[in-house]
């Protein structure tokens, strides 16, 4: 996981208006957006030793007894 997600609230103030009378009005009400943001994943690549290297010898077998080859 990259990054976890969130949630945003995004606040919108009251709306007033003067009508013809000198009065003030409330047009609309404050209100609260709720924004989700998803969690964002990614993929990473790494390389973990299963084993150590390691060499051994191994005998050869002659081929043939009497050269030695």
């Amino acid at each position: 996981m990259v990054s976890p997600g969130s949630v945003v609230a995004h606040r919108t103030p009251a709306q007033y208006r003067t009508v013809m009378v000198p009065q003030t009005v409330m047009v609309a009400p404050p209100s609260v957006q709720y924004e989700r943001i998803p969690p964002q994943y990614a993929t990473r690549q790494r390389v973990e030793m299963v084993s150590p290297g390691y060499s051994y010898y191994a005998p050869v077998a002659m081929g043939c007894a009497s050269c030695g080859y």
